[in-house]
């Protein structure tokens, strides 16, 4: 679809099936999966079962700010940030479109 048609329209439904992966990810109810439920610790030292999705990522985001306080950690996603801004990824449609459509050279 890609080579023979349009890459922007090809760009556009992958993205738009992305973002509806994404909000529909979102809707799953929360019950259909009880085993293996976080259980944490809130401020007041009881534990609870983590049931909403903001809870989900209020816990998650307390997980990687405890892991990025390691230099292993932060060191690897330096690492990978960087290389994903300066190695060329051929399998992108970015590549293909500024090479092709923008005229950039490889230089």
């Amino acid at each position: 679809m890609t080579q023979q048609g349009n890459p922007f329209a090809c760009l556009k439904v992958v993205g738009y099936m992305g973002l509806l992966c994404s909000f529909s990810g979102c809707l799953i109810n929360h019950h259909l999966e009880t085993v293996g439920d976080i259980k944490a610790e809130n401020d007041e030292g009881s534990s609870q079962q983590h049931q909403s999705f903001t809870d989900h990522i209020k816990y998650n985001y307390k997980v990687c700010k405890n892991a990025f306080k390691e230099k292993i950690f932060y060191m690897a996603l330096l690492f990978f940030t960087i290389e994903g801004f300066t190695v060329p990824n051929f399998f992108e449609f970015v590549y293909y479109y500024a090479t092709n459509e923008a005229k950039m050279t490889q230089e």
